[in-house]
């Protein structure tokens, strides 16, 4: 049986203290870098609250009664890391829509939550740093409503486990968890959030783990806190290739390039495609290539319009295929076409079924492509637009999307292929949404993007075996660190630009590491006698814990 080492036995000891008292209202924060064991932790305590209540019988994933989750949920904001801990989305969760989760609860949707979530008694949320602090506060406050006898406490009385690791990516364009020093007044649901975080009843930290030791570890812990020493510095830029920095050969065809803005991601995908579509094969013969246009079906604005005439359709179509959305302020375009072929690295973006490792950001590559009959593959749009404008109607699907099998990697599906000599292989067709700008209208698109090259943010959770690191245009202070914490060591590291000092002297990188540090300090002198585990001699006896993987 595996064993625990002191931290996940102190952490573990302070679990069945609570479960003895029936799992008080309570938050729990865990603060745990990667490959300290925090999951095989969570499934050991799953294990033990279910003997422990009498579900002996029920099996991680089961649940009774008809409803959704049993007595903990494993839960993330995102579905990479809600996949990792075999749990759901917390949108899937509390059917929850938006970054904010704000959206509004019908009837039915209460009544169908409260019959999933009332044998619910522990809440796990991983990733904590990627929620926002609104987003906490409206996680509490919609928990409360699940739970109406109990809505005047925080996340309606459940017992709450907050794991992560806060030197990561904080969630974009929001607020995190954690107060700014200087930084203007906080709006009060960011308040509150904030609050509910700070004011945990209980604090621990996860420091072992079978990768946490050697030079690779010491030069990442030292990125992770924004002071890299001289001598790390030189172990990790040892992977420098000054070959790369102009990138004529391509040499990255086995390794994904991590980049920090998607106008980077989109000029390393365009490379990528180039060379694998334009350089012959063993035979001689090129790839064959088909472009996959986002449909777009036009309807009546509404009830007693009349129809639109094809010039129209066409002209709104063309629209929608131009449109662009705005982030911030700053308007991005939205791709309206994906070009495939087979052997292409894609990533998933839409959460299909998270629990089966089909979760936005999952990759792979593309096994075969069952394309449309009618369809020229190399279309142009204004072609495109014209075929839509007379040939989709919108309450109809299209026919001439094609149908995509995509072989996941490894770490990813966990189900059974769609192929009996490939594992992995599933079949992506479109998905459906509706859009209301420039015109109400429904797009069909598969959800699939070119994937060679990855923004930082998508990655953040993820394994990878290879990567090139291009930090050109890396702003957030974390992105080194969740760059470089991708891989298992240092050999599966090539760096486009070398690491210096400069990137972590700048004032809003300094200022946001030192808010982070300053709250972890602020925990660690608030629970100092509890966050590190007792010396074993004093810390008496205590059940053998459960195995979860024997």
């Amino acid at each position: 049986m595996k064993s625990f080492n002191p931290e996940q036995r102190h952490v573990y000891r302070e679990f069945e203290d609570d479960l003895k008292k029936g799992l008080p209202s309570k938050r729990v924060v865990l603060i745990e870098p990667g490959g300290t064991g925090k999951s095989y932790l969570i499934d050991t305590m799953t294990l033990k609250i279910n003997r422990s209540l009498g579900l002996d019988n029920v099996l991680e994933g089961e649940t009774s009664g008809g409803s959704r989750h049993t007595l903990l949920v494993k839960t993330a904001f995102t579905g990479v890391a809600a996949s990792n801990t075999g749990g759901f989305t917390l949108h899937s969760a509390l059917e929850c829509a938006g970054r904010s989760m704000m959206s509004e609860m019908s009837e039915a949707t209460l009544l169908r939550l409260q019959r999933d979530w009332e044998s619910v008694k522990v809440l796990v949320i991983d990733e904590i740093s990627f929620v926002s602090a609104a987003s906490f506060n409206t996680i509490s406050q919609r928990l409360g409503e699940l739970f109406p006898s109990r809505s005047h406490l925080p996340f309606g009385g459940l017992h709450v486990l907050l794991c992560g690791d806060p030197f990561q990516l904080s969630p974009a364009g929001a607020r995190p968890l954690w107060l700014q020093k200087k930084s203007p007044s906080i709006p009060i649901r960011e308040r509150m959030g904030i609050d509910l975080y700070i004011e945990c009843d209980a604090y621990f930290e996860l420091s072992v783990g079978q990768r946490n030791h050697g030079p690779f570890y010491d030069a990442l812990s030292e990125i992770q806190v924004g002071e890299p020493s001289a001598e790390g510095l030189r172990y990790l830029n040892s992977r420098h290739d000054p070959a790369l920095k102009l990138n004529p050969d391509c040499r990255w065809t086995d390794s994904t390039v991590i980049v920090g803005m998607n106008k980077e991601v989109q000029a390393y995908n365009d490379a990528a495609f180039k060379r694998d579509c334009l350089t012959p094969d063993d035979r001689g013969q090129l790839k064959k290539t088909a472009r996959a246009w986002k449909q777009i079906a036009v309807g009546r604005d509404k009830e007693g319009d009349p129809v639109r005439t094809q010039q129209e359709k066409q002209s709104i179509i063309r629209r929608c295929l131009s449109r662009r959305r705005s982030t911030r302020g700053i308007d991005q375009f939205v791709p309206n076409s994906l070009s495939l072929y087979v052997g292409q690295r894609v990533m998933l973006t839409y959460n299909m079924f998270v629990e089966l490792g089909l979760f936005n950001g999952a990759t792979g590559v593309v096994y075969r492509i069952f394309g449309g009959k009618d369809v020229d593959p190399h279309e142009s749009k204004e072609e495109a637009c014209n075929r839509m404008a007379s040939s989709v109607e919108q309450d109809n699907p299209p026919y001439d999307l094609p149908v995509v099998l995509v072989q996941l990697d490894s770490s990813g599906y966990r189900e059974p292929s769609l192929s009996k000599v490939t594992p992995g292989v599933i079949a992506i067709s479109a998905v459906r949404k509706g859009i209301q700008i420039p015109v109400p209208a429904t797009v069909y698109q598969l959800p699939l993007v070119q994937a060679n090259a990855v923004n930082v943010h998508k990655t953040q959770a993820l394994t990878i075996d290879k990567i090139v690191i291009d930090a050109s245009k890396f702003f957030a202070p974390a992105s080194w660190y969740v760059a470089l914490s991708r891989v298992r060591s240092r050999d599966d590291v090539t760096l486009v630009h070398p690491i210096s000092l400069e990137d972590f002297s700048s004032r809003g990188q300094v200022k946001a590491i030192a808010d982070i540090s300053d709250h972890v300090e602020y925990f660690r002198m608030r629970f100092s006698a509890l966050f590190r585990p007792p010396n074993e001699e004093d810390s008496g006896d205590v059940s053998t814990p459960i195995d979860p993987y024997e």
